[in-house]
């Protein structure tokens, strides 16, 4: 699965958790209460504004998704970020 497919799973699991809406647009998902568009650029913890508590239930829920086991790292910053260690674990 390519990294950009897996984003978008992200992506959809932000939106379910209510971090992100979707759009009709091509691009897919805006930040919440924004106009602005999520990428693999949006920083998971200064733009979506998630806590710790936040980052645990999505990391849950993406290590469901995928069937993996994700360390989370300080070095995960950006969606990019976590996209690439997940396709590295699934590929």
């Amino acid at each position: 699965m390519g990294k950009e497919k897996i984003l978008n799973e992200i992506c959809e699991i932000l939106c379910n958790r209510g971090h992100v809406q979707k759009t009709l647009d091509p691009l897919g998902y805006h930040l919440d209460n924004s106009s602005e568009e999520v990428s693999g650029e949006t920083k998971i913890i200064d733009d979506l504004g998630l806590d710790s508590m936040d980052v645990i239930e999505v990391i849950q829920d993406i290590e469901d998704k995928f069937s993996i086991d994700l360390e989370v790292s300080p070095d995960m910053k950006m969606l990019n970020d976590l996209a690439e260690k997940v396709a590295k674990l699934i590929n």
